[in-house]
C-alpha cells in the first residue's frame, strides 16, 4: 500500500506517485466529508494494488537475478520503511487520547493499539463484526491500521510462498530458474482469494471487509501486473493511453458511484482494483510522461503521494481527536485538521522516517534493522499498556461515595449474556434459561431482542418475589413480532431470526404462561435496509404496528397477560462519557438530558379491543422527564441505548404489580 517505496533500481515511477496521491486524498476526503466523495474508501484498494506491484517486482527481480530471495534483507527494508512512522503515530495517539477521550473508551483503545502494533488489527475488527462504513458509536482511533495489518501479513507470507514456488520450479526444470512457477502461484492465489472474497461478502460482509484472504487478490492483482512487465511489454503508445484512460475512468466511477450502502468488497471491488492495475500497466515505462508533471494538478497529486504513507497514518487520529476541540461541522475547522495532519506527515517523513530508513549503520545490518523495529513495536505496545493501566485504575465516584471501575461499567450486562441465554445472530435453540423462582409451577416469558434482554435483572427479581419461573427468550437484532427482517451486517434475509421466533411462539403456545413481556429496539427496524419488504419510513412503521397487533393477538390466546414494553431512551453517545476524567474525583454536573429529546421516534400502539397492554417504563428510567447518568444509586446506561444490569435490577418494583403471584 502506501508503505512501499520507490524501487530505485527500476527507476522513479511518476504515475505511481500520482496514483498514491489519488489514493490518499480519496481516503482523507472520505473520512473528512463522507458525502463529498462517497466511494473514497476505495483509496485503500488502490494502495493494495500499488503494494502488490512494487513488492512483487522487487521479489521477482531478485529471483531472476540470484535465484533466491534474501528474506532478512527484504524484511529489514520493510521494517525501516514501515515501523518508524507507524509506531510513532500509535504512541502519539495513545498519549493524546489518554488526555482527551473518556476513560470509558480506554479498554477498547489499548486493545486496538496493541493489535495495531502487532499488525493483527484487521482480525480484531473482524471478530467484533465492526462495520467500517457504519455510523454510530465513535470508531477506533487506529481503525485505519486494518489495511496496514493486511499488508504486513502479506510482506511476511508472500516472499515465503514465492520462494516455495521457485524451489518447485527449480526441481521441475532441473535446477534452472523458471519464472513461470512464481507467476502461476500468484495467479492461483488471485483466483482462490477472489472466490473467497465473493463467498465471504455474501455470507458475512463485515468479516469480508477486513479479512486478509478476502483482500489478498487485490495485492495479487498488482503482482500480476508486475509479472506481466517482466514477461511482455506493450509498445503501442495509443494502446497504452487507451488502457490508462480506462483505468482512470474505473477509479473515477468507483469514487463517485460507490458509497457506504454498497455491499463491499465483493465483485464491486474489481472496479477500483482493475482501474489502478490498468494505469500501472499502461504507464509502466520508468520515464513515463515526466513532462506531464509540469501541470499543477499532477504536481499536487505527486506531492501528496510523496507523503501518502505518513499522511494516511496521521489523518484519522487527527480528525477524530481534533473533533473534540473544534466544531468540525464547519468546513474551515476540518480543513485545518487536514492541514495539521499533512504537516505532521511531512515532519514525520523528513525528520523521523527517512533518517532511520537511510541510516548507513541500519542499511548495512539486517539484524540491527530488525532489532530496532522490534524495539519500536515494543514501544507502541508499552503505550497500549499505559492506556490499559489508566483504564484499569480509573474509577467513577457515585453520589453515595461508592466507586466503580470502568471495567465494571462496561461489563454490567444481564446474566443471560454470561449464561448463553441471549442468542447471537446464528443461534436458534435455547437452553432452559430459567430465572426468577426456577422451580416455580407458573411461568412468565421475556421475549425480544437485546432491548428485551436488558430488562431481565428487574424482571428476574420481581418474578422471584412473586414465586414465578421466568423464561428468557432473547436474540440479537431479532424483533419478537410477526414481521420479516434482514441481517444487514451479513446482507441477507435473517432466516435464523424467523426460525427462532416461530419456535418460541410454539413454546409459548404449549407452555400457557401467566404473562409474556415483549420488547424491541423499534427504531432500528424502521428502515428499508432492515425490512424484508422495502417501503417509506411511514409505510414500514404502519406495517410494524400491524405486526405488533397480530403478534399480541396470537400470544393472548396462550398467555394470561401480554405486555409490550415501550423502548428505552436513545443517546447520541454513551452517557457515561460525560463523566470525563479524574478517577475518583469525578463529579456529575451536566450529566442529564431531557427525556423528550432521547425518546425513540416509534411508539408501539395496540389496535382497539386488544387484550394486550403497552407499558412505558421511561418514567422510572428518567424521573420527571430528565434522564440522568446516575439514578437509584446506579449508572443508568451501559452504552447509547441499553440499560446497565445494575440499574435494570432497580426496576423490579415497577414490574412487581404487573405479575400474578404464586404464593
Amino acid at each position: 500500500m502506501l508503505t512501499t517505496s520507490h524501487h530505485r533500481a527500476a527507476g522513479f515511477r511518476a504515475d505511481i506517485e500520482c496514483l498514491r496521491g489519488v489514493a490518499v486524498l480519496s481516503v482523507v476526503l472520505f473520512h473528512a466529508w463522507p458525502g463529498l466523495l462517497p466511494g473514497g474508501y476505495v483509496g485503500v484498494d488502490i494502495f493494495f494494488v500499488i503494494s502488490g506491484f512494487l513488492i512483487t517486482g522487487i521479489l521477482l527481480r531478485d529471483l531472476n537475478a540470484t535465484g533466491r530471495i534474501d528474506l532478512l534483507e527484504f524484511w529489514a527494508r520493510r521494517t525501516r520503511r514501515i515501523l518508524p512512522a507507524a509506531c510513532l503515530v500509535l504512541v502519539a495517539t495513545s498519549a493524546v487520547a489518554a488526555l482527551t477521550i473518556s476513560p470509558v473508551d480506554f479498554r477498547d483503545l489499548y486493545r486496538d493499539v496493541g493489535a495495531a502494533a502487532l499488525y493483527v488489527l484487521n482480525w480484531r475488527l473482524a471478530a467484533r463484526s465492526v462495520d467500517y462504513l457504519a455510523e454510530g458509536e465513535p470508531p477506533s482511533l487506529v481503525l485505519h491500521y486494518w489495511s496496514l495489518s493486511i499488508e504486513e501479513q502479506f510482506y511476511i507470507l508472500f516472499p515465503l510462498l514465492l520462494l516455495s514456488a521457485a524451489w518447485i520450479g527449480r526441481r521441475v526444470s532441473q535446477s534452472r530458474p523458471d519464472q513461470r512457477w512464481p507467476v502461476l502461484t500468484i495467479a492461483l492465489l488471485w483466483l482462490a482469494s477472489f472466490a473467497w472474497c465473493l463467498y465471504l461478502t455474501a455470507a458475512d460482509q463485515p468479516l469480508a471487509f477486513f479479512h486478509t484472504g478476502a483482500r489478498a487478490w487485490q495485492l495479487m492483482t498488482g503482482g500480476l501486473v508486475a509479472a506481466s512487465c517482466e514477461l511482455a511489454a506493450a509498445k503501442n503508445e495509443s494502446l497504452r493511453r487507451l488502457i490508462a484512460l480506462v483505468g482512470m475512468a474505473l477509479i473515477t466511477a468507483a469514487l463517485a458511484m460507490l458509497s457506504a450502502d454498497t455491499i463491499y468488497p465483493g465483485w464491486v471491488a474489481l472496479v477500483p482494483t482493475l482501474g489502478a492495475a490498468a494505469i500501472i500497466f499502461a504507464a509502466r515505462e520508468p520515464h513515463l510522461e515526466r513532462s506531464a508533471l509540469a501541470t499543477a494538478p499532477l504536481q499536487a497529486l505527486a506531492f501528496a503521494g510523496r507523503y501518502s504513507y505518513a499522511w494516511y497514518l496521521w489523518h484519522w487520529p487527527v480528525l477524530t481527536l481534533g473533533a473534540i476541540w473544534l466544531p468540525v461541522e464547519r468546513p474551515a475547522q476540518r480543513m485545518a485538521l487536514i492541514a495539521i495532519s499533512f504537516a505532521l506527515a511531512v515532519i514525520t517523513q523528513e525528520l523521523i522516517e527517512n533518517p532511520i530508513r537511510f541510516r548507513p549503520a541500519l542499511v548495512r545490518s539486517r539484524l540491527l534493522s530488525l532489532g530496532i523495529g522490534t524495539l519500536m513495536s515494543s514501544t507502541a505496545l508499552v503505550a497500549a499498556a499505559g492506556v490499559a493501566w489508566l483504564g484499569t485504575n480509573a474509577q467513577i465516584e457515585l453520589p453515595d461515595g461508592r466507586r466503580l471501575s470502568l471495567d465494571e461499567l462496561k461489563d454490567d450486562n444481564p446474566r443471560s449474556y454470561r449464561d448463553g441465554c441471549h442468542l447471537s445472530f446464528k443461534g436458534t435453540a435455547h437452553a432452559p434459561c430459567a430465572y426468577g423462582k426456577v422451580d416455580g409451577t407458573r411461568a412468565i416469558v421475556l421475549l425480544g431482542d437485546s432491548h428485551a434482554a436488558q430488562f431481565l435483572p428487574g424482571l428476574d427479581k420481581a418474578a422471584a418475589d412473586a414465586g414465578l419461573r421466568l423464561l428468557s427468550r432473547t436474540k440479537s437484532t431479532c424483533p419478537p413480532f410477526d414481521i420479516g427482517v434482514r441481517d444487514i451486517k451479513r446482507r441477507r434475509v435473517y432466516d435464523d431470526c424467523h426460525a427462532w421466533r416461530a419456535a418460541v411462539w410454539k413454546e409459548i403456545e404449549d407452555l400457557k404462561p401467566s404473562a409474556v413481556f415483549l420488547a424491541s429496539y423499534y427504531d432500528y427496524y424502521l428502515t428499508a435496509d432492515v425490512m424484508e419488504l422495502p417501503g417509506t419510513p411511514d409505510e414500514i412503521a404502519t406495517r410494524f404496528q400491524h405486526a405488533i397487533g397480530v403478534t399480541v393477538g396470537k400470544l393472548t390466546e396462550a398467555a394470561d397477560r401480554v405486555y409490550v414494553l415501550k423502548d428505552t431512551p436513545h443517546f447520541a453517545s454513551t452517557p457515561i462519557r460525560c463523566l470525563g476524567h479524574g478517577g475518583a474525583s469525578l463529579t456529575l454536573p451536566g450529566c442529564h438530558w431531557p427525556l423528550d429529546r432521547q425518546s425513540g421516534s416509534f411508539a408501539p400502539v395496540l389496535p382497539p379491543g386488544s387484550k394486550g397492554e403497552v407499558i412505558d417504563l421511561n418514567g422510572a428510567i428518567c424521573p420527571n422527564g430528565l434522564c440522568r447518568v446516575v439514578a437509584n444509586g446506579s449508572i443508568v446506561m451501559r452504552d447509547t441505548h441499553h440499560l446497565t444490569a445494575s440499574f435494570a435490577a432497580t426496576l423490579a418494583p415497577v414490574f412487581g404489580p404487573l405479575l400474578p403471584r404464586d404464593h
